[in-house]
């Protein structure tokens, strides 16, 4: 059980990935606004620093989440959630077909 991926565990980081993305979705028209000079300039230059500190600051939050999610041991939790669902649904399921063999006999 504890080798299987998640389907919970992998949607979360999907989720995670997905609002870090839309935090620091680009807004390079602000970024210049506080480098007035350079951004008039050498906006060039200052795009790929702001697209350099972009990818740093996603790496660093994704980090981070990577540290809590192992600290909470999130994953084998999420595992052991996905698997008690799957075993009520499986349970649920051979009711139901117990249920209407009973009902058609």
């Amino acid at each position: 059980m504890e080798n299987q991926n998640s389907k919970r565990f992998n949607k979360l980081g999907q989720v995670v990935e997905k609002v870090v993305s839309k935090i620091l979705e680009p807004n390079l028209k602000n970024f210049r606004s506080n480098f007035p000079t350079i951004g008039t300039e050498n906006s060039s230059v200052l795009g790929d620093i702001y697209k350099q500190f972009l990818m740093i600051l996603q790496t660093s939050i994704m980090s981070e989440f990577d540290l809590i999610q192992e600290e909470r041991q999130i994953k084998s939790k999420l595992t052991k959630l996905d698997y008690l669902l799957d075993q009520k649904a499986k349970r649920y399921q051979d009711y139901q077909e117990k249920k209407n063999k009973n009902h058609s006999s």
